[in-house]
């Protein structure tokens, strides 16, 4: 385990060892890697050093001039990354599961939630990196920003679209059309040329994009739907559309007419 000293400077302890004289300003230590940050004069110089096993330490990265001995403007802790600016308006992030160390990126933006992805911006082209370093959407989005849970939200060409991630697996894209909005949990209306259409929770087309307006109910598996003066639903279980009046909705459940009788 890396742990920090608490003197004015500080030094790298591992598993009770210090493997590093009292020279830093600032430790920062993840599971893999610590980083000695040493500032001179509101810059600083990195030491980058790779664990292997308990008691054992060595200098990682050193043809890497940006962390060994090399200027940094500022830096930022993420969970399991180090965002270094360099130069300005230039990032490098270091994810400590690998060590690995990408950029330089225009901007970086570190989402501690959802599952931890990094977006990166490199000339004005955005993607995302998985916590782990891997490049799970590729830099080549004119934008890009991450929803609530697994949903993360894409432009291009003036086109929105969806990925959907877990940590895991990565579904997309799926490029709806010309808007893409939140209804509930699970689902998703977009629109394109003026019209309605509904997206499920992992990307799959519930409904094209052919109606004037819809509605989904956060507590019972309807769409309402509305096109040319015609009013209907879409139950989401049964998959299939009922008249408007064949359908009554109460508090938390609803009822539809079917085969001559309410269910």
């Amino acid at each position: 385990m890396i742990k920090i000293t608490a003197e004015t400077k500080k030094a790298i302890l591992v598993d009770g060892i210090r493997k590093t004289e009292y020279i830093y300003d600032d430790v920062v230590a993840f599971n893999k890697t610590a980083i000695g940050i040493k500032n001179f004069d509101g810059k600083y110089l990195i030491d980058l050093y790779l664990v292997h096993g308990l008691n054992s330490m060595r200098l990682f990265c050193s043809d890497t001039p940006l962390i060994l001995k090399s200027e940094v403007l500022s830096y930022e802790k993420a969970k399991d990354a180090i965002i270094f600016e360099k130069e300005k308006n230039q990032y490098y992030v270091l994810f400590d599961s690998t060590s690995k160390v990408k950029g330089p990126f225009t901007h970086v933006i570190a989402k501690k939630g959802n599952k931890n992805i990094i977006l990166v911006d490199k000339g004005k082209k955005w993607g995302a990196f998985s916590k782990d370093g891997k490049l799970i959407i590729p830099i080549e989005y004119d934008n890009i920003y991450c929803g609530e849970k697994c949903y993360i939200f894409i432009e291009k060409a003036g086109k929105h679209g969806l990925y959907f991630y877990d940590g895991q697996d990565l579904i997309g894209p799926i490029f709806a059309g010309d808007k893409i909005g939140k209804t509930n949990k699970y689902l998703f209306d977009f629109s394109s040329n003026g019209r309605k259409g509904i997206i499920g929770g992992w990307g799959e087309r519930i409904l094209p994009p052919v109606f004037d307006y819809v509605q989904v109910y956060d507590d019972v598996p309807l769409i309402y739907l509305h096109i040319k003066g015609y009013e209907c639903y879409y139950h989401l279980n049964l998959c299939r559309f009922f008249d408007a009046n064949e359908v009554k909705i109460y508090p938390n459940r609803c009822m539809y007419y079917l085969n001559g009788a309410w269910h």
